[in-house]
């Protein structure tokens, strides 16, 4: 009985990479820094002013690094849209010899970060251990700095191996 428990709970692991791995629609037939436009073209809709920067050449990347940063994105700019009550959003996706790089930043009511019982306006807190568990399994990081009333500004970075240039 252990021993099947084990192997049914490594096949989901595995299933559970394998789907992570395969590109999301946004990204098929478009670049990284397309669908990530197409996000806050979507949110510029709703009334957000949003501006989007690409900085350094867009080079491909690998399926999870890019399939990690739009799910940040979509996920970050849904926190906006949703929880901070911002009229502003900024995107910038970095492009670096050894890296590359998602920052977004909001004007919105903020919050604090290191609380650990989000209040009932700020959700449920998942979002933000989601983020870090993908960036996490493409071996990023997540920096976010907000305070009540300060905005949120949130930094993805991904190592891309033997770089991209």
């Amino acid at each position: 009985m252990v021993t099947a428990l084990e192997a049914a709970r490594s096949t989901l692991d595995d299933t559970r990479r394998m789907v992570r791995a395969l590109a999301p629609a946004e990204l098929v037939d478009r670049p990284l820094d397309k669908a990530l436009q197409r996000i806050l073209d979507t949110s510029s809709q709703l009334g957000l002013r949003t501006s989007f920067v690409v900085d350094g050449e867009p080079v491909p990347l690998p399926t999870s690094a890019a399939v990690a940063l739009l799910r940040l994105g979509q996920g970050a700019v849904a926190n906006v849209t949703t929880h901070a009550a911002a009229t502003r959003v900024g995107v910038t996706l970095t492009f670096q010899p050894d890296s590359v790089s998602l920052d977004i930043v909001d004007d919105g009511r903020g919050f604090d970060p290191g609380e650990s019982t989000p209040s009932a306006t700020a959700g449920t807190g998942f979002g933000l251990r989601a983020m870090r568990s993908r960036l996490a399994e493409v071996g990023g990081t997540l920096v976010v700095e907000s305070g009540p009333g300060t905005g949120t500004a949130i930094s993805a970075a991904i190592p891309i191996e033997g770089g991209t240039r």
